[in-house]
Formats: structure tokens, C-alpha cells, sequence
């Protein structure tokens, strides 16, 4: 049984693009590493498997597929890792230290 169904693939891949394009606009416009870090992550979260799910329509069960499905997998697992390393090399950067006091922890103990 195939799943062949260009107009859902389209749908799929047009999704994803509006999101790295939404994502793009939030980068632009924020100001300060903190807030654009924010902007990074519909794009490995929700891009991927927009355009994972794409690809498993047009080509159910083949080679290409599953290295598409390892990538997005990879992209989901790795991007918040990613965004939470990028944001705690800004604060050095920042700060010069990598210890973090209470009064910034916020409500945390």
C-alpha cells in the first residue's frame, strides 16, 4: 500500500518552511542571545518532523526514509541540548562565571 499523496506533502513541507521562516523573522527581531534562543527551536522540533513525516508519504519504507527519520530524530533529541549549551556560553561569556546564585535560579532551592 502506498501513501503517495502530493497535496499532503506539500501541506507538510510548506508547514515546515513557514515555521524556519517564522522562526527566522522571531531571530531577527528579538534582541539579545537570550531571547533568540527561544526562535531556534521550532525549527529542529517541529521542522524536522514536518519534514520527516513528508518524506515517510511520498516514499513509505525505503533506505532514504529511514536515514530521514534518524536525522529528525536527532535534530528533536540534540536541539533543546543545543539551545541549553549555546545559553549557558552566553552567560559565561556574559557573567565569566559558571556557577549560578540562588537570586538567579529563581524559585528553585
Amino acid at each position: 500500500m502506498t501513501l503517495h499523496h502530493p497535496v499532503l506533502t506539500s501541506g507538510l513541507l510548506s508547514a515546515a518552511v513557514a515555521i524556519a521562516l517564522m522562526a527566522a523573522v522571531g531571530l531577527w527581531v528579538m534582541r539579545g542571545p537570550f531571547n533568540k534562543l527561544h526562535y531556534v527551536a521550532p525549527v529542529s522540533l517541529l521542522s524536522s518532523v514536518l519534514i520527516a513525516v513528508a518524506v515517510i508519504v511520498e516514499r513509505p519504507l525505503t533506505p532514504s526514509t529511514v536515514k530521514v527519520i534518524v536525522i529528525a530524530f536527532l535534530l528533536f533529541v540534540s536541539g533543546p541540548v543545543t539551545t541549553h549549551l549555546t545559553a549557558r556560553a552566553a552567560r559565561h561569556r556574559r557573567v565569566r562565571k559558571l556557577d549560578i546564585k540562588r537570586e538567579e535560579a529563581g524559585t528553585r532551592s
